[in-house]
């Protein structure tokens, strides 16, 4: 996948902008409907297509991709927590802001490096020894998980890293497997995720179990991931994948641009006439301008050989 492939840079583009209305929800600017929705499915989507586009890494390209993550990791969330008037504090919490995607996506990468060397180790049937090795990697985890300390889970941000990393592994499964692609791409599945979808969610959003949840999360997966490969998105799709060829860019600079904002009397004027159809509307255009602003500013930070080489390459 060297060339870049417009329905899965739209879909990117279209999760960045649900990203920056999911955080208006965190600015009290989107009422708690809008907030739910957006958080059934639009992470665990993103990390998903990260799977999905992943090849196989040897070790220098793996170093490179960890650098390029930990590093904006470390200084853009470091210049958030300052802007925001906190400290260092904040690579103590488990979410590290909005920052914590960053994290979780560069532990991926390795946990996928381990069992692509797992693959050569054995050297028989690579896709099988890396599904099989994946879903016990997944154990793994919930395990660590249960037994670790809060506060340690917290630092390491391991919570994240087991709720989200089955669907890294469902991307890359969808990548490496004909047969578990084939079942995923078909009028059947994106049926079942379709009627599944707002039960599950409507389970979640009443009893908040995380089962509803992940349901909610696949269902949404495929049916998106089915309608944007499926369908001609047109003009839509090309506009979307212009956000999403540049999704890095919004999502480590659109938190600067909410100190920008006060948009708290919009949630209570949803909140006092219920009219979400009004609220989506301006969360989109509140969203897609956010977007252009990160863009500039990421193309401010490029202009500057050194800062380009510390943060992008």
């Amino acid at each position: 996948m060297k060339d870049r492939i417009l329905y899965l840079d739209s879909l990117k583009g279209l999760l960045i902008l649900l990203v920056i209305i999911g955080h208006l929800g965190y600015a009290k600017c989107t009422s708690t409907i809008v907030y739910d929705i957006i958080y059934s499915f639009h992470m665990p989507f993103f990390i998903f297509l990260s799977g999905i586009v992943i090849e196989t890494i040897p070790f220098k390209k793996l170093a490179k991709r960890v650098k390029k993550l930990i590093v904006p990791f470390f200084i853009i969330g470091s210049l958030y927590s300052f802007c925001a008037g906190n400290t260092l504090e904040w690579l103590l919490t488990d979410t590290k802001y909005y920052f914590w995607y960053l994290l979780i996506l560069a532990y991926c990468l390795i946990l996928l490096f381990i069992l692509q060397g797992m693959a050569d180790i054995i050297k028989r049937n690579r896709s099988m020894v890396i599904v099989i090795g994946g879903l016990f990697l997944v154990i793994v985890l919930y395990i660590i998980n249960r037994l670790l300390p809060k506060d340690i889970n917290d630092v390491l941000s391991f919570n994240a890293l087991f709720a989200y990393f089955p669907y890294f592994l469902m991307g890359h499964f969808i990548r490496i497997s004909k047969m578990i692609k084939n079942a995923f791409v078909n009028e059947l599945t994106y049926t079942v995720g379709l009627l599944l979808y707002f039960p599950a969610q409507y389970m979640y959003m009443t009893t908040h179990a995380n089962y509803y949840h992940g349901i909610s999360a696949i269902c949404a997966i495929i049916v998106l991931f089915n309608l944007f490969r499926n369908n001609n998105t047109g003009r839509i799709g090309e506009e979307l994948a212009y956000f999403g060829k540049r999704s890095m860019d919004i999502y480590l600079y659109h938190g600067f641009v909410f100190f920008a904002f006060n948009l708290e009397f919009m949630s209570n004027w949803v909140k006092q006439t219920s009219n979400y159809m009004i609220e989506i509307l301006a969360s989109v255009f509140i969203s897609i301008l956010i977007a252009l602003v990160s863009i500039l500013f990421g193309k401010l930070i490029k202009e500057s050989s050194v800062l380009n080489y510390i943060l992008y390459k």
